[in-house]
């Protein structure tokens, strides 16, 4: 998963530079400093937390400000929660957690990669003698078999937002990959040919007329100091009527 981050954040900044390679950008392209955003993108945050809500991950999640983001893939939790939903959790003391609150957790049931968003029916003690607590999701018509124990406790339920979640795991396929990156990056690159084309016909044509218009006033030049330049001089005393010089 983290190579996956890796790569993706890379080809991310490398559209962004492709993009930004574009004349009128250069001054800003080359203002940038592109090794550290390469940086930024290869331990991104927001790249990790959209992967670990789809996939789930056996570490603690990731968090911006106590807030993550879980894409909700089933129906347990419904009509409170809807597959597709995304939902924003925030972390919390397991001590505050109580009965009522919906929690996301790593299933104690599954491989320590699998988070459940679930509501808390009970506060409760494990085998140990530890905080844990018993949960069921609302549509389900018994509660979960496994304890929750307080240490896979991921954040409790803050809000969440309707099929966005859909929208996100639709983007991780390779035709939402097209039309939602590639086919908008083609777009823009399409348009800019097309406005750089323009530019260069319309900036031919006003420097042709700027020529045409030299031209003339070179012309009308000529013909003004043609008029302005007097005729040659007559001698008339070599000569008279009727007389020629022996």
């Amino acid at each position: 998963m983290e190579n996956q981050n890796f790569y993706e954040g890379r080809i991310l900044v490398n559209m962004a530079a492709f993009v930004m390679r574009q004349d009128d950008l250069k001054p800003l392209h080359g203002n940038l400093d592109w090794e550290k955003l390469f940086r930024v993108a290869d331990y991104n945050k927001i790249s990790n937390l959209i992967y670990l809500a789809i996939l789930g991950n056996n570490e603690k999640i990731p968090d911006i400000g106590g807030r993550f983001p879980m894409i909700v893939l089933t129906d347990s939790m419904y009509p409170s929660i809807q597959s597709g939903d995304l939902i924003i959790c925030h972390t919390e003391d397991p001590a505050n957690v109580k009965a009522g609150d919906v929690i996301s957790f790593f299933d104690p049931a599954g491989n320590g990669s699998t988070v459940v968003t679930h509501r808390v029916v009970e506060v409760t003690t494990d085998e140990n003698g530890g905080l844990a607590w018993i949960t069921k999701g609302d549509a389900n018509n018994t509660e979960d078999a496994n304890i929750v124990p307080a240490e896979n406790l991921a954040g409790v339920y803050s809000l969440r937002i309707h099929n966005l979640g859909s929208v996100a795991i639709f983007m991780q396929t390779t035709k939402g990959l097209i039309i939602c990156v590639v086919c908008p990056i083609l777009i823009l690159v399409i348009y800019d040919m097309v406005r750089r084309k323009r530019y260069e016909k319309s900036r031919k044509k006003d420097t042709d007329a700027l020529l045409a218009e030299l031209e003339a006033l070179r012309a009308e030049k000529e013909i003004f100091h043609q008029d302005a330049t007097p005729g040659p001089n007559i001698d008339t005393t070599s000569e008279t009527k009727g007389e020629k010089r022996v």
